[in-house]
C-alpha cells in the first residue's frame, strides 16, 4: 500500500487513476492484510503451531515442490514490490 500512496503523484499527472481503483485498491490492500492471518489460522489447524513466519511455514510442507514454489512465488512478489517502488535490484 505504501507503493501505492508514494506513486499516487503519477497515477493523478498520468490519468491512470480510474473509477475502477476507488474499490479495487482498498479491497486488495484488505486481503493483503488478511492473507498472514490466513495462513497463520491454517498452520494451526495443520501443524498444531501459530506460526507468523514464513520459512518455518514452508519448512513444515511435506512436498518439496510446494516448497519450491511457495519460496518462488514469495521471492516472485517481492522482485514486483520493488519494481513498482521504482527501487533497483542491487544489493
Amino acid at each position: 500500500m505504501q507503493t501505492l500512496i508514494l506513486e499516487d503523484g503519477s497515477f493523478s499527472k498520468n490519468g491512470l487513476a480510474g473509477g475502477h481503483q476507488f474499490l479495487a485498491l482498498p479491497i486488495i490492500g484488505t486481503l493483503g492484510a488478511l492473507t498472514p492471518i490466513f495462513v497463520t489460522s491454517a498452520n494451526m489447524y495443520l501443524y498444531g503451531t501459530f506460526d507468523w513466519y514464513m520459512p518455518n511455514v514452508i519448512a513444515n510442507f511435506d512436498s518439496r515442490a510446494a516448497k519450491f514454489f511457495t519460496a518462488f512465488s514469495f521471492m516472485l512478489a517481492t522482485i514486483g514490490n520493488q519494481v513498482a517502488a521504482g527501487k533497483t535490484l542491487s544489493p
